[in-house]
């Protein structure tokens, strides 16, 4: 990954102003991985989010700077994570980016890392429940995770209960 220069920061801050958080990790992805936003929102969550980790190590170095704030008193507390060990917490199924497919009681599932597009979809439902159901499968990508039969209803061959 080529670093930035001065100029290129600049401009990204500039672009970026108008954006959400999600919008302008998008924006920090593309110009760092030279990818469009488009494709890179289809990154499964975990994928984009190690990815953000390598580009604020390319930039920043391996530690980050970090602070809670206490929502009784407004204590701050001010600590560091590495990189690198935020890197290595990543669960390994989490690095694949394609779908799971399995099977039970004769019912095909197809599922898959939730991405950036399903994110801003959940974000703008005013109702949480909706916004549940877009994150439980009712997405807006055409890869949605959804369940179909193994075989069309009336094809036979089925064992269900009768």
């Amino acid at each position: 990954m080529p670093p930035l220069s001065a100029m290129d920061l600049l401009t990204l801050w500039d672009s970026g102003a108008g954006l959400d958080s999600m919008g302008r990790a998008l924006a920090v992805l593309s110009a760092c991985c030279h990818d469009p936003s488009e494709r890179l929102a289809a990154l499964g969550i975990g994928e984009r989010d190690a990815r953000l980790l390598d580009v604020y190590e390319n930039l920043f170095g391996p530690k980050l700077e970090a602070f809670a704030e206490c929502p009784g008193c407004g204590e701050r507390l001010e600590y560091e994570l590495s990189v690198l060990e935020c890197k290595a917490s990543r669960p390994a199924a989490d690095q694949d980016s394609g779908s799971l497919e399995f099977s039970v009681r004769g019912v095909a599932l197809r599922l898959r890392h939730l991405n950036s597009l399903d994110l801003s979809a959940a974000s703008a439902c005013s109702d949480p429940a909706r916004a549940r159901r877009l994150l439980a499968g009712e997405g807006p990508s055409a890869a949605r995770a959804r369940c179909f039969p193994e075989k069309p209803f009336g094809g036979g061959g089925g064992s269900g209960a009768k």
